[in-house]
């Protein structure tokens, strides 16, 4: 086990568990209070692999109590935000009450996914990183799952291209890449997916001695589109073979064809590219992808960008939204979408 010895996991609800827009704890009497709570099913990779992290939900409670169009805010990884979407759907409240009536409110609930030795019943505030960590133990960091979650470029993908990139990076104390060292001559355009990629996760800290140290790992990564760590989906795959074939001809469902417009109920917000100059404040992204038959977008192309740094940061967080699925006359279909993206420092 990562730690040393079996240790037991723990999923803390920060604080109360609950924390009320602001909006919202203005507008009621008496804020929504929970009666009935599922803790998430922490993914088994990720609890194997020693992995620790965070997912936001925010929701709706309406007026019987129930959870409504819970959706994932952030997430340090995706399995957590899923597996906390799922529970918190599950959850049951008493409603907020305004002028003596139920009314609806909108709440967040983070929740903290943590290996512990110890599982104290009921929420409490969210413990230290190493709590649990005796002196004297050692934790190495640990590199990402097996799937790295880079987006591999849209441009090599039609040319078959191929390759491996390996870096040294260095890890903060806080589970960041705070530097990476390449091995020769990496390809520009794989480099800038993963330097996305390793903007986009943290960490798990290094240990020595019971305390946070600053770590180096060593990294390799595979280029390779069916077996690769950085590789495409069946569905990509599929969307990939007819573009091969049918080039600008390749037909696909636009949007006005839709019985319904294309909705992103879950977005995750891009993040502003670490290896910018400081003088670089905000930029600019055009992103075009396609939305496959289950609501998964796939094959990011970037359009355009105020940098190609810009341009795979967008790309990276793009493929981890999620909509409805596209359907003709009720029946699955994939559609090819425009989205432009803004960057703020």
């Amino acid at each position: 086990m990562i730690l040393g010895k079996a240790r037991q996991w723990l999923i803390v609800f920060l604080g109360c568990g609950l924390l009320l827009s602001g909006l919202q704890a203005r507008m009621v009497d008496t804020p929504s209070t929970p009666k009935f709570r599922v803790k998430p099913q922490y993914p088994f990779e990720l609890r194997k692999a020693g992995v620790v992290g965070r997912a936001v939900i925010e929701f709706i409670v309406d007026t019987q109590g129930d959870v409504r169009n819970a959706r994932v805010v952030s997430c340090t990884h995706d399995e957590f935000g899923e597996a906390a979407l799922a529970a918190v759907s599950k959850w049951k409240f008493k409603p907020g009450i305004k002028d003596g009536r139920a009314v609806n409110t909108r709440l967040q609930a983070p929740l903290e996914f943590t290996l512990n030795d110890e599982s104290p019943a009921g929420p409490r505030p969210s413990p230290h990183p190493l709590q649990g960590i005796t002196a004297g133990s050692s934790v190495a960091p640990q590199p990402p799952s097996v799937d790295s979650g880079a987006v591999y470029p849209f441009v090599d993908l039609m040319e078959n291209k191929q390759g491996t990139l390996e870096a040294t990076i260095l890890i903060s104390v806080e589970g960041m890449v705070v530097d990476t060292t390449w091995q020769g001559e990496p390809d520009a355009d794989f480099k800038l997916a993963i330097e996305a990629m390793l903007d986009s996760v943290r960490f798990p800290a290094a240990v020595e001695d019971g305390k946070a140290v600053a770590k180096t790992l060593d990294l390799k990564w595979v280029f390779n589109p069916l077996d690769g760590e950085v590789r495409i989906s069946d569905s990509g795959a599929a969307i990939l073979k007819r573009l091969r074939f049918g080039g600008d001809a390749a037909h696909f469902t636009g949007g006005k064809d839709l019985d319904r417009a294309l909705r992103a109920y879950e977005r995750r917000a891009p993040v502003f590219p670490t290896r910018l100059p400081l003088t670089v404040e905000t930029g600019e992204a055009m992103i075009e992808f396609f939305v496959d038959e289950t609501g998964r977008p796939q094959l990011p192309r970037i359009v355009s960008a105020t940098d190609p740094s810009f341009g795979y940061a967008a790309c990276q967080a793009i493929v981890r939204w999620r909509f409805n699925r596209p359907t003709v006359q009720g029946q699955p279909t994939v559609t090819r979408v425009q989205q432009p993206v803004h960057f703020k420092r």
